[in-house]
């Protein structure tokens, strides 16, 4: 027994050849959106308006400019339009009319914002350590590869690993005499 036989009682696989309507053309006159081609029709340029000037989000007025702004995009949006405009045009009229609207009700901002802070200075910023940080990685690398091609014990590799502890100990030295500049700058 064939265990679609129980789903289907008309034929194997019927189930999957049934007609399926496409949801833009139910009439071939009205509703079929034409196939945008990008070489010819572009997508339109927006221009940057000004920046509304909005209340908090957590303010009551939102309730009522809510309502307000849905019985005024049922006017200017209704099923009718949405159903013969193309989506393009119909997302420009949804977009201006919430902007007019919040423009009118609220007006625009020319506040300017100040420019963003300097991130804080970290004690790996000074440019002495970065140089000898890269020094000491690559002086480590150096070594490494050395070690692995089993000549670390030879005179060179011995060179490497010396010049390695000198690196280390400068930037001992230099992190310590930072430390000490940081504590003296500090308010008490």
């Amino acid at each position: 027994m064939d265990p679609k036989s129980h789903f289907d009682a008309k034929g194997q696989d019927s189930h999957h050849r049934a007609t399926h309507v496409s949801a833009s053309v139910v009439d071939n006159k009205f509703l079929k959106h034409e196939i945008r081609n990008p070489s010819t029709s572009p997508l339109p340029q927006r221009v940057r308006q000004p920046r509304l000037a909005l209340p908090k989000p957590n303010d009551k007025v939102w309730g009522n400019i809510d309502n307000h702004l849905d019985s005024l995009l049922s006017k200017s949006l209704s099923q009718n339009h949405i159903n013969f405009l193309p989506p393009q045009q119909s997302i420009r009229i949804l977009e201006d009319t919430t902007y007019n609207f919040l423009r009118v009700r609220f007006g625009v901002t020319d506040r300017k914002f100040p420019p963003s802070p300097r991130p804080p200075t970290s004690p790996n910023s000074h440019s002495g350590m970065k140089m000898l940080r890269t020094t000491k990685k690559s002086l480590r690398k150096c070594y490494m590869e050395l070690k692995r091609s089993g000549l670390a014990e030879t005179p060179e590799g011995i060179k490497v690993k010396r010049h390695w502890a000198n690196v280390t100990r400068k930037m001992n030295k230099l992190r310590v005499a930072l430390k000490k500049t940081k504590n003296c700058q500090r308010p008490p």
